[in-house]
């Protein structure tokens, strides 16, 4: 089984990618694949460590063009108009769709896999049991990370009555009335904002079930977490892993919801 890690933030890819093997070491996976907008300056490559370009979600196709950048292994597509472009070029790098090219059932994913996909995300709306009925072989499966609730073009720095900032980052959060935050991502380059679950995804007690159904990869998503958080869970995933005594091992992961995994949808 591979392990799959998309770094929405530029910043912890750079300082973590050299520890990143390291890491993982102890459970031996069959790949490491990086998913990150650039590909990190000392990337080691090699060894069964790739890295793949990570494209918008949004893709205003009146006013830009699909960039790739340098020579990825393959790219992260998240919308369909740059999977058209991919298709359209030639792409002959691995294709990987993710949860927001939708497969909720086998015959969805089946599609994708009929348009060069070479891999594709389970959606996170998935139980257990909808899991072992469609089949995630091809697949990769999210085991962390904070769900995207919604990408929106109204950027809340202006409608908040400041000026653009033309900089790239989560320094924006939204507050229900229930006092709840909930992250923001500002992605200036493509003008639209993302609104994060207020806490992530983590699977940690489903590593084993999880597993059982032998998914193409485990994918660990990190938006806001800083470089410490990001190690100390990747730690506690691996322990788990390793370990058939979780009691013993310290949760890194104060809040945290197991989203649908075990009452799916309706």
């Amino acid at each position: 089984m591979s392990i799959a890690i998309l770094f929405e933030r530029q910043e912890p890819a750079e300082e973590l990618i050299l520890s990143l093997r390291d890491i993982f070491s102890p459970i031996k996976p069959k790949s490491l694949f990086i998913y990150s907008e650039e590909c990190p300056a000392q990337f080691p490559g090699g060894s069964g460590i790739y890295w793949f370009q990570l494209l918008p979600r949004i893709s205003r196709a009146i006013t830009e063009s699909l960039e790739l950048k340098g020579s990825p292994k393959g790219v992260l597509v998240r919308n369909y108009e740059d999977l058209s472009a991919l298709l359209e070029m030639d792409f002959q790098g691995d294709i990987v769709a993710d949860s927001s090219l939708y497969s909720f059932n086998s015959n969805a994913s089946e599609v994708l896999m009929g348009l060069n996909i070479k891999r594709d995300t389970a959606p996170l709306e998935l139980s257990l049991k909808e899991m072992e009925e469609r089949g995630v072989e091809n697949s990769e499966v999210t085991v962390y990370g904070r769900a995207p609730l919604m990408v929106s073009a109204q950027c809340l720095t202006v409608t908040g009555g400041r000026k653009c900032q033309k900089k790239s980052g989560f320094a924006e959060t939204l507050t229900d009335r229930k006092g709840i935050s909930f992250p923001v991502q500002r992605d200036c380059r493509h003008c639209c904002n993302t609104i994060y679950n207020s806490v992530p995804l983590s699977l940690h007690k489903e590593i084993r079930k999880l597993k059982s159904l032998k998914p193409a990869a485990l994918r660990f998503t990190f938006t806001n977490e800083s470089t410490e958080e990001i190690t100390e869970i990747l730690h506690y995933f691996v322990n788990i892993m390793l370990n058939t005594d979780t009691k013993a091992l310290r949760c890194p992961i104060s809040r945290y919801t197991s989203g649908h995994f075990r009452k799916g949808v309706e």
